[in-house]
């Protein structure tokens, strides 16, 4: 566990980054039987329950994962992920190749052992812009099958509608597997992380 004080710092800056919708979010608890190489088996829950400040402690401090719809209730986002489940790829090689590219983008292990890339804006975009955004960047590295983050263009909060959550990182922060890729190909503490961000 990390420190009171830092943890809610990071829990904090987290929370920030990851604005998305207010009003549920995700679980998702591994079951311990997982095969590596495979994606890992386990039960995803969307909670309509509000985001707060202690589900992401939790999460920093490995309690319990965070899972955020991008999408927010205003059809807006501020970050999106192209996400590939391709557990035999070289997170080192792909850094890489981001990096070569000069692409916008924060590469991170996800929980199974894929990729996250996350793409983030300082300003909230529409989801629709968003989505496209990441289409023609998966496309053009040559992912263009892979999954996009936010799913939907739009949603109707007043009919129930959530969206579709992604395991955020940095779930156990200190020893976890969900960090994020420096360019060149090690592993980024959640410090790192953050200035990557910045």
């Amino acid at each position: 566990m990390t420190g009171g004080g830092m943890a809610k710092t990071h829990a904090k800056r987290l929370m920030a980054l990851f604005e998305g919708m207010r009003s549920a979010h995700g679980t998702y608890e591994i079951q311990p039987s997982s095969q590596n190489g495979s994606k890992k088996a386990g039960k995803a829950v969307t909670l309509k329950q509000e985001v707060t400040l202690k589900l992401w402690e939790d999460h920093v401090d490995g309690l319990q994962g965070l899972g955020i719809v991008p999408i927010n209730e205003k059809n807006m986002c501020k970050w999106g992920v192209i996400d590939i489940d391709d557990y035999s790829l070289e997170l080192r090689d792909l850094a890489a190749q981001i990096a070569g590219f000069n692409l916008p983008l924060i590469l991170c292990r996800s929980k199974s052992g894929g990729a996250h890339l996350f793409l983030f804006t300082k300003e909230f975009v529409t989801a629709s812009d968003m989505q496209g955004k990441l289409k023609e960047i998966a496309s053009a590295i040559g992912f263009g099958q892979c999954e996009i983050f936010p799913k939907q263009r739009e949603i109707l909060p007043e009919k129930g509608d959530i969206g579709n959550f992604i395991n955020c990182p940095f779930f156990q922060s200190e020893s976890g597997l969900r960090y994020s890729i420096l360019d060149d190909g090690a592993a980024a503490t959640l410090e790192e992380f953050l200035e990557q961000y910045d």
